[in-house]
């Protein structure tokens, strides 16, 4: 009787553990982003979607253009009227999903893929009392390029204040 209830509480023990929901990324109070909608994903995934260049650009006098900005950026969309300001279609008609911004907070970033050898694996919020840190996660990669490029990224949170945003990158 004690060999089996020893087995069971192993198997036990083995089950918890497995069925943990903890993804290994130690980020203390770190808010994940909320799934979705359909409508949201499907928008963001859209291939004639543009991030415009105003959004993480700098306008150049000289060139008389705007130039992407090759840093880690985000920022937050706390309204209708924000999300509606920003141009994603670049003269196609593009309708904007619905979102609730008395609940939710919209983030909408870039980051430089200047790190050899790892993936953007998510994102993570931290909410401190003057800033919001931007966690953003890295696996490394068996996948060896040199191509040094901007990616975009998205995520949709439980509201959140609107302050400075700083950016972290997390890699393991």
């Amino acid at each position: 009787m004690k060999k089996l209830m020893y087995i069971f509480g192993i198997a036990a023990l083995l089950l918890a553990a497995g069925c943990s929901k903890d993804d290994g990324w130690n980020i203390p109070n770190g808010i994940k982003p909320v799934k979705p909608s359909k409508e949201l994903t499907a928008f963001f995934e859209n291939p004639g979607l543009l991030l415009p260049l105003s959004l993480f650009g700098e306008y150049n006098e000289e060139l008389e253009r705007w130039l992407r900005r090759d840093v880690d950026t985000c920022i937050m969309i706390n309204s209708v009227a924000e999300f509606q300001a920003i141009d994603f279609s670049a003269g196609t008609s593009l309708e904007l999903p619905s979102i609730d911004f008395n609940k939710y907070t919209l983030v909408i970033g870039q980051f430089v893929t200047s790190s050899y050898g790892s993936r953007f694996e998510g994102q993570r919020i931290v909410v401190e009392p003057e800033e919001i840190t931007m966690n953003l996660l890295f696996r490394k990669s068996e996948i060896r390029s040199s191509d040094i490029r901007v990616e975009g990224f998205w995520g949709l949170y439980p509201k959140i204040p609107d302050l400075p945003i700083r950016i972290v990158r997390q890699s393991r």
